[in-house]
């Protein structure tokens, strides 16, 4: 029903990218459009292409990371752009929601939510430094531990934790911090892989950037998954993986201690993400 509201008369079509068996594809896709009096698109769209030419100036697009960060250079929407572009299900990289706002005309609407407790926040982003804003009926509150708890009308009257640590802003809105279930240990000292993400992602030549940890020796090594930029591409074809990755490690010298920096890698055209549009720690581990 809020977004049925926020939407107000500027929307009567939704088509996504997502699954309508994720709780984000199933309140989008299905009970959305049901409750507003929508039409929705009953397939799931697989390639930009046939997606395109689904969507109009009145449309919700509901997609993904996964999707976001893939948009042809050269995309054309025949019947003109959607009016609104969603995304949840993991982290919009920067670089993602700038392209998708150049194509569609408006920054993507990235909503932050769990099963546990509903919609919790969006945010539209044309800085790394968007904070995220609370929706209706959702209350927040950080743990001693800095973590974020949130109270919605579907948490069952109990605060939930969202497994990151935020930082709370004056004016109610607030900022993601590191995840705490992406810690591991690596010579003895805990490593945010968030953290080393977006290290990676900082890089000139890195367009996206995965982290994985690796046993070793009884130990956690990292393993990072990279897809380069092409100019990237073309300076790993020409140094060679062995004088590129020695170069990347250089690199994060200025931002990470030595056990933070990665010691294997794997350049890939796209990094492997699940029906879900999210990435699985498995699937990143077995590419070493």
């Amino acid at each position: 029903v809020y977004w049925a509201g926020w939407f107000a008369d500027r929307a009567d079509h939704v088509a996504g990218t997502v699954s309508h068996q994720h709780i984000y594809g199933l309140l989008f896709r299905v009970a959305l459009p049901v409750l507003a009096g929508w039409r929705s698109s009953d397939r799931q769209a697989f390639g930009w292409e046939a997606f395109a030419a689904d969507l109009g100036p009145r449309s919700v697009a509901v997609s993904s990371p996964a999707h976001l960060t893939r948009m042809p250079p050269a995309l054309r929407f025949p019947n003109g752009a959607p009016g609104f572009v969603l995304s949840s299900g993991q982290a919009l990289p920067l670089t993602g929601a700038l392209e998708a706002s150049e194509a569609c005309g408006a920054p993507p609407i990235e909503i932050l939510g769990s099963t546990e407790t509903g919609g919790v926040a969006m945010r539209q982003r044309r800085d790394d430094d968007e904070p995220w804003t609370p929706l209706g009926g959702v209350r927040l509150a950080l743990s001693p531990e800095g973590v974020l708890l949130v109270e919605s009308p579907f948490s069952g009257g109990e605060a939930q934790p969202m497994g990151d640590h935020a930082q709370m802003l004056p004016d109610g809105r607030f900022r993601l911090l590191a995840r705490t279930d992406r810690v591991v240990k690596v010579e003895g000292k805990r490593v945010s892989l968030a953290r080393v993400e977006e290290a990676l992602g900082a890089l000139e030549g890195v367009a996206e950037a995965a982290v994985v940890g690796l046993s070793e020796n009884g130990g956690e090594a990292l393993g990072a998954v990279i897809v380069l930029t092409p100019e990237g591409g073309t300076e790993l074809a020409a140094m060679g993986a062995f004088r590129f990755t020695r170069g990347l490690r250089r690199l994060l010298s200025a931002r990470l201690e030595p056990a933070e920096r990665p010691k294997s890698w794997r350049f890939v055209g796209r990094v492997p993400v699940n029906a879900q549009g999210k990435r699985v720690a498995g699937d990143l581990a077995r590419l070493f």
